[in-house]
């Protein structure tokens, strides 16, 4: 029997979001938000707890409606979030995926973060200021 989305929460305060943010960007990018496996390496990539095997049925049940409302979807009773602009250019986009996961996951260390990116501070900090200008300083 698969985990409920709250047990997975005591080992990852972050699940959530980290889910959110995920089934987004996976459903404007064309891929499958259901996509458990897929899920658990990004999870373990920055640095999270392994979720285990199986979906929660929140999982699934939020990625039946990533379709519908990929900017602005929510899980498990959290508050709907403003739509994100639709930037145009791929570097924004990649800044924008990028702030959104490092600001998804609060409980790993930034340099712990960084080194399973392979990304360095400068690359981070200019990810963030380009997503910030291109949101009006979100």
């Amino acid at each position: 029997m698969p985990a409920a989305l709250s047990d997975l929460e005591q080992q990852n305060p972050n699940i959530r979001s980290q889910i959110q943010e995920w089934q987004r960007g996976r459903t404007s990018n064309g891929q499958n938000p259901t996509d458990w496996d897929a899920f658990r390496q990004h999870a373990m990539g920055i640095g999270a707890p392994d979720p285990g095997q199986e979906a929660p049925r929140e999982f699934m049940q939020s990625a039946a409606g990533a379709e519908s409302s990929a900017s602005s979807g929510t899980l498990g009773g959290q508050q709907p979030q403003p739509p994100q602009p639709q930037p145009q250019n791929r570097a924004i986009l990649e800044a924008i995926k990028i702030r959104n996961d490092y600001e998804a996951d609060k409980n790993t260390p930034t340099d712990r973060w960084l080194k399973a990116r392979g990304m360095t501070q400068a690359e981070l900090d200019a990810a963030l200021k380009l997503a910030a200008s291109a949101e009006g300083g979100r």
